[in-house]
Protein backbone atom coordinates (compact mmCIF):
# COMPACT_ATOMS: atom_id res chain seq x y z
CA UNK A 1 0.00 0.00 0.00
CA UNK A 2 2.83 2.42 0.81
CA UNK A 3 4.25 2.03 -2.71
CA UNK A 4 0.98 2.79 -4.46
CA UNK A 5 0.21 5.70 -2.17
CA UNK A 6 3.74 7.02 -2.73
CA UNK A 7 3.19 6.90 -6.48
CA UNK A 8 -0.12 8.72 -6.08
CA UNK A 9 1.60 11.47 -4.11
CA UNK A 10 4.29 11.66 -6.79
CA UNK A 11 1.69 12.05 -9.53
CA UNK A 12 0.10 14.85 -7.52
CA UNK A 13 3.48 16.60 -7.09
CA UNK A 14 3.55 15.95 -3.33
CA UNK A 15 7.16 14.91 -3.47
CA UNK A 16 8.00 14.99 0.24
CA UNK A 17 5.14 12.64 1.07
CA UNK A 18 6.02 10.43 -1.89
CA UNK A 19 9.62 10.17 -0.71
CA UNK A 20 8.62 9.06 2.78
CA UNK A 21 6.26 6.38 1.49
CA UNK A 22 8.59 5.08 -1.19
CA UNK A 23 11.44 4.86 1.31
CA UNK A 24 9.14 2.90 3.62
CA UNK A 25 8.28 0.59 0.72
CA UNK A 26 11.96 -0.17 0.21
CA UNK A 27 12.43 -0.82 3.93
CA UNK A 28 9.49 -3.23 3.97
CA UNK A 29 10.45 -5.01 0.75
CA UNK A 30 14.17 -4.51 0.15
CA UNK A 31 14.30 -7.10 -2.63
CA UNK A 32 11.84 -5.16 -4.81
CA UNK A 33 13.71 -3.43 -7.59
CA UNK A 34 10.54 -1.58 -8.60
CA UNK A 35 10.29 0.01 -5.16
CA UNK A 36 14.01 0.80 -5.11
CA UNK A 37 13.95 2.38 -8.56
CA UNK A 38 10.91 4.50 -7.71
CA UNK A 39 12.65 5.71 -4.55
CA UNK A 40 15.83 6.58 -6.46
CA UNK A 41 13.83 8.48 -9.08
CA UNK A 42 11.89 10.50 -6.50
CA UNK A 43 15.18 11.49 -4.86
CA UNK A 44 16.52 12.52 -8.25
CA UNK A 45 13.36 14.53 -8.97
CA UNK A 46 14.02 16.48 -5.75
CA UNK A 47 17.67 17.06 -6.75
CA UNK A 48 18.89 14.87 -3.89
CA UNK A 49 21.48 13.37 -6.19
CA UNK A 50 23.90 12.05 -3.55
CA UNK A 51 21.04 10.33 -1.74
CA UNK A 52 19.76 8.93 -5.03
CA UNK A 53 23.21 7.52 -5.82
CA UNK A 54 23.47 5.93 -2.38
CA UNK A 55 20.01 4.40 -2.72
CA UNK A 56 20.81 3.06 -6.19
CA UNK A 57 24.10 1.58 -4.99
CA UNK A 58 22.33 -0.12 -2.09
CA UNK A 59 19.66 -1.54 -4.36
CA UNK A 60 22.32 -2.81 -6.77
CA UNK A 61 24.12 -4.60 -3.94
CA UNK A 62 20.91 -6.55 -3.40
CA UNK A 63 20.11 -6.91 -7.13
CA UNK A 64 23.37 -6.54 -9.08
CA UNK A 65 21.93 -7.64 -12.42
CA UNK A 66 19.12 -5.08 -12.56
CA UNK A 67 19.66 -3.13 -15.78
CA UNK A 68 17.30 -0.17 -15.04
CA UNK A 69 19.08 0.43 -11.72
CA UNK A 70 22.49 0.15 -13.41
CA UNK A 71 21.45 2.65 -16.08
CA UNK A 72 20.00 5.04 -13.52
CA UNK A 73 23.15 4.93 -11.40
CA UNK A 74 25.31 5.51 -14.46
CA UNK A 75 23.20 8.52 -15.43
CA UNK A 76 23.37 9.96 -11.90
CA UNK A 77 27.12 9.51 -11.52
Amino acid sequence: IAYRLGLAYYLNQKLDQAEVLLQRSVELEPSSTDYALAFVLILEKQNKIESAIQAAEGALRRNPDNVPLQQTLQRLS
